[in-house]
């Protein structure tokens, strides 16, 4: 069982095994327009305040969490290695969601530190995530579901950025982009979880650029493509709807001015579409192609 300082009790989701359905025999165009409520997004909601954040977090963490430091330091033992020693880490929250039944959903980062709370991260060290359900009672928010280690990616300690999405009709769930930059390379994957059992359900290259470290007289052009993605009906009997995919994908050359700058000249700029479906494991690719290079 994780756990964190202060003993305080953890109660760690269990992943939900799915059979293996077939992908559809003849999906439709990804990019034939889609009536707007079958792409659906969260429900709007105001930016929570810090003092908002203060109150979940406290509800979360309890004592350990420093609303003037704006962390908790908790103790996580290794996902998936019981025998291995625990770590420390600075659990900050990323971003909530209000559901229905009045519940909130909160991810939260945790970046690896030292028992004092200090940085204990390098670039190459994910982040860890961080997923609780609480329900508000007349007393403040109690907390439902804990699913700590839920999860490691990104770097420098940080898992990315969150966005809350709706995978069918009644399935929130939401989507971590994650990534980072190494010798001027930069790359995004867009991680897809379902909030209930905060199950990872599939992850999608959603950009990546050699912007930094393209140069004057390189064989090959440079590139910067970057995709957004929107769900849209399955033509086919699914509990996740199908994720399309637009990108845009631009190639470059450079050559250096007078002053010494970088110049770009752009060599091509296209648009080109993916869809995804659930197969009933992970989404996968069944329609087009996505255009971005691994780094």
């Amino acid at each position: 069982m994780r756990r964190t300082a202060g003993a305080i009790a953890l109660a760690v989701g269990a992943l939900a095994a799915c059979s293996r359905n077939t992908a559809p025999a003849t999906p439709p165009s990804p990019v034939a327009a889609v009536p707007a409520a079958a792409s659906p997004a969260a429900t709007p909601r105001a930016k929570l305040s810090k003092q908002q954040g203060d109150v979940l977090m406290k509800a979360i963490f309890e004592q350990l969490y420093e609303a003037d430091k704006g962390y908790a330091v908790a103790e996580i033992e290794v996902k998936d290695d019981p025998a291995s020693d625990s770590g420390f880490y600075q659990m900050r929250l990323l971003s909530a969601q209000q559901l229905a039944g009045d519940r909130m959903a909160v991810i939260v980062n945790g970046s690896p530190a030292d028992e004092q709370g200090n940085d204990a991260y390098g670039h190459a060290s994910p982040g860890m995530l961080n997923v609780y359900v609480l329900q508000r009672e007349d007393q403040g928010w109690k907390v439902q579901e804990r699913h700590e280690n839920a999860a490691s990616f990104g770097s420098s300690g940080m898992i990315g950025s969150a966005r809350w999405v709706m995978l069918s009709a009644d399935k929130p769930g939401f989507i971590i982009s994650s990534g980072g930059t190494w010798q001027g390379y930069t790359i995004s994957v867009a991680e897809i979880f379902d909030l209930a059992g905060v199950r990872a359900i599939g992850a999608i290259t959603e950009m990546s650029s050699s912007e930094g470290a393209c140069m004057p007289d390189m064989e090959k052009d440079c590139w910067d493509v970057s995709g957004e993605l929107r769900f849209v009906d399955s033509p086919t009997p699914s509990p996740y709807r199908d994720v399309v995919a637009d990108f845009i994908d631009k190639r470059f050359t450079v050559t250096e001015d007078k002053g010494g700058n970088f110049v770009q000249h752009l060599k091509s700029r296209t648009r080109k579409a993916a869809r995804y479906h659930f197969n009933g494991k992970e989404y996968v690719l069944v329609f087009g192609e996505n255009p971005v290079p691994g780094i």
